[in-house]
């Protein structure tokens, strides 16, 4: 976990003062918005990614605040609230199906074409192209055991080395990467660019076996988790 973070920590600082285009230009939405500050709330979809063949969507809840150092580059915190879900119906495995409630917190950084390609453009859509970014993060995701639901296949005899988290709190290190882009609500609610849509892809390696919440052996299986999430927010310009 120290080692993730170091590079973390070096990566953000590589790209604060390295990067081609100015970071320090802080009012760049036709001088209305001096602070570089986003609130975002929003919604979308999760799937699990571990032992199942079938990963239905499950509904998610995502709240954001990020400082924008300009158009193109920004640092911010996201909380997740959400269900990761897997389901065995065609029998293979000891367990049928899982529900797991989960909470994550992550902080990340994110780096647009902008940033790097300077090229004018009048349409929203090449604005959207110029705001589009990728970016990297890290945080924690907690899956209270309370919240674990299990259906068990009982005709399949688990392995004698099957094991599930026993932890009532386990909190477990996330490294979320993140693919966007963020639409300016020019004149929304008669607010002069006060407004942003930002569609967010991102797809989340979790460092445990028990993402789901089981392990089909501890000898054997070494598959750690992942998660993909589909997310569109709301954020409002300070």
């Amino acid at each position: 976990m120290h080692t993730t973070f170091k590079i973390f920590i070096t990566t953000l600082i590589t790209t604060l003062f390295f990067s081609v285009s100015g970071y320090c230009q802080l009012d760049y939405n036709y001088g209305l918005n001096t602070k570089g500050f986003r609130l975002g709330i929003g919604g979308g979809g999760t799937v699990l990614q571990t032992h199942f063949a079938q990963n239905p969507i499950k509904p998610l809840f995502v709240a954001n605040l990020d400082y924008d150092f300009n158009p193109y580059l920004s640092i911010g915190v996201e909380y997740q609230k959400g269900t990761l879900h897997g389901d065995d119906s065609k029998g293979y495995l000891f367990v049928k199906s899982s529900d797991i409630e989960f909470s994550a917190v992550n902080l990340n950084l994110k780096v647009s074409v902008g940033q790097f390609v300077n090229y004018q453009t009048s349409t929203v859509l090449g604005e959207a192209i110029k705001r589009f970014y990728a970016g990297v993060g890290i945080g924690g995701i907690s899956e209270p055991l309370k919240t674990k639901k299990f259906q068990y296949n009982l005709a399949n005899r688990p392995d004698p080395t099957f094991s599930s988290e026993t932890k009532k709190n386990p909190i477990y290190v996330a490294i979320p990467l993140n693919f966007g882009t963020n639409i300016n609500l020019r004149g929304l609610f008669g607010m002069s660019d006060k407004f942003e849509l930002n569609p967010n892809y991102q797809f989340t390696y979790v460092n445990t076996y028990y993402l789901d919440g089981f392990r089909t052996s501890t000898t054997n299986s070494h598959l750690k988790g992942f998660y993909n999430a589909l997310t569109l927010s709301l954020k409002y310009k300070f």
